[in-house]
């Protein structure tokens, strides 16, 4: 039988740093900061005092805004899951509005600037299944959600870095001999982001990576600390798609990790 699994209001605050004045630099752990220096966040918080401002960017190509507020999602997630005894099926929907968005802009003849606008809303559905099939591990996942600008005047017509679909599928299996192999497939629908040699919105073309990983364990017997060893070759983005985690800032490209780990 199906059962429900997550029903959540909630809002939250995001990290925001708006101004710096003269106070020790430091960093600390835990719930939002309040006053000079204004912080918001929900981890991890810092800020410096050498004189730059956190938000004027690299080198100083922003220009401090001192009125910058701090962002606030309020999010309402609802799902469902069924579990069989080789596999199980998740379904989530969300709608998300994030209000005084922070943007990037650039008045004419002027640096860059981070501004509040009005806000962001999203919607959508995730899906997660998984399923055993013989000693074959296949597992899915796949998001689809509509995102609107809520004062496109303010800014971008369109939100940075928020594809509308997104994806992956993995499958993973015994070799024999202790070995096993695991294969995965992502893909990132096409994105929007403004470009700063133009000053201009740019789109991402969608992209698709494939990753393939091998791995062997061994038990360590009165290894105190350690229970086994893992050898792990893994080949990342076999495909050299090009892929971001922001606009500017790209994830590495065909890669070969060999990794040994102790747990």
């Amino acid at each position: 039988m199906p059962s429900i699994w997550l029903l959540i209001l909630r809002t939250c605050c995001l990290p925001v740093v708006s101004t710096v004045d003269g106070a020790p630099a430091s960093w600390t752990q835990g719930p939002a900061v309040a006053g000079p220096p204004k912080l918001c966040w929900t981890g991890a918080s810092g800020y410096t005092a050498d004189g730059a401002h956190p938000n004027s960017g690299a080198l100083g190509t922003f220009e401090p805004n001192p009125d910058l507020r701090p962002e606030h999602l309020v999010a309402l997630e609802a799902g469902v899951t069924a579990r069989a005894s080789r596999g199980s099926l998740q379904v989530v929907g969300f709608h998300h509005r994030l209000s005084d968005a922070v943007v990037r802009i650039r008045p004419p003849g002027q640096r860059y600037q981070r501004v509040n606008q009005e806000g962001v809303r999203s919607a959508g559905v995730e899906v997660l299944a998984s399923r055993a099939v013989g000693v074959l591990e296949l597992s899915a996942d796949v998001t689809g959600q509509g995102v609107r600008v809520l004062d496109p005047a303010a800014g971008l017509t369109r939100p940075e870095n928020m594809p509308e679909w997104m994806g992956g599928l993995r499958a993973r299996m015994p070799l024999g001999g202790g070995l096993h192999a695991a294969v995965e497939a992502r893909f990132t629908g096409e994105q929007f982001v403004i470009d700063p040699e133009h000053d201009a919105e740019s789109r991402l073309a969608p992209a698709g990576r494939l990753d393939v990983e091998l791995s062997r364990d061994w038990p360590v017997r009165g290894g105190g600390w350690f229970r086994g060893l893992q050898l792990r070759a893994a080949f990342d983005n076999l495909t050299d798609a090009v892929q971001f985690d922001a606009y500017g800032l790209p994830r590495p490209g065909r890669t070969m990790r060999l990794e040994l780990r102790a747990y």
